[in-house]
């Protein structure tokens, strides 16, 4: 298995209301390392681009700004056009948040899947998987209690001209009333998209409680899911 680590900087800029990271920038953090990884490996004229497909981060600390993260990452296999990249961010050796993701390769022609070579894999010090990885199913039932308008603004919009996908994770947390999440902390979030979105779409952002879990969609003017999450709090 293949590693790739960084230093990161926590800046004030990266924390919330409480005076620490918040959820998303803990997830930036992990980005920017899968970033530097791909570019030390994949060449120039790499045909295609990565997008994620589903998240599934246990946050275990949220940092202060002036502290230094360690991030690390690996890719644990490819199926098809499936990448699997596995995360630790720690401060100090004690672990701050750790996450499993799947990632999906598209054509930056046409914006269809790539079938991953096993030449490329193996640069990566890993391996084309017999069968797909197993990822989170979405819960079956879903009856809306919060939720809140979103008109996508131009900032929103990343080098691949739709929504950035850490943008979706702000709209997940943005549905839940800010007395539940001033007494809770975030544990676990898994974050799964469907279908992209561009500006200057309209979206809702819908919640859904049960106890310390709260399911999540994000859905079009039409009612179509985009993308779904589930949070756990305590």
């Amino acid at each position: 298995m293949q590693t790739f680590t960084m230093q990161i900087p926590v800046h004030f800029s990266d924390s919330d209301a409480s005076g620490r990271m918040s959820p998303t920038s803990v997830m930036r953090a992990m980005i920017e390392s899968s970033m530097r990884h791909s570019d030390s490996v994949e060449q120039a004229d790499f045909p295609g681009f990565w997008v994620l497909y589903q998240w599934d981060v246990d946050f275990h600390s949220f940092p202060k700004p002036g502290t230094t993260l360690q991030a690390t990452t690996w890719t644990t296999g490819f199926y098809k056009f499936y990448a699997y990249r596995q995360f630790l961010l720690e401060e100090n050796g004690q672990t701050v948040a750790e996450a499993r993701t799947s990632w999906l390769l598209l054509s930056h022609s046409d914006q269809r899947p790539l079938r991953v070579p096993e030449a490329f894999a193996a640069r990566y010090g890993s391996e084309l998987l017999t069968k797909q990885l197993k990822t989170e199913k979405e819960p079956e039932s879903f009856l809306p209690v919060h939720k809140e308008d979103i008109r996508v603004r131009s900032y929103h919009i990343d080098a691949n001209q739709h929504v950035n996908n850490l943008v979706y994770a702000d709209w997940v947390l943005e549905a839940i009333p800010p007395v539940f999440r001033g007494a809770h902390a975030l544990k676990k979030m898994v974050l799964t998209y469907r279908k992209q979105i561009f500006y200057p779409d309209t979206v809702q952002t819908v919640a859904t409680q049960e106890g310390a879990e709260i399911a999540h969609r994000i859905v079009d003017s039409k009612g179509e899911t985009r993308a779904w999450a589930r949070t756990r709090w305590e």
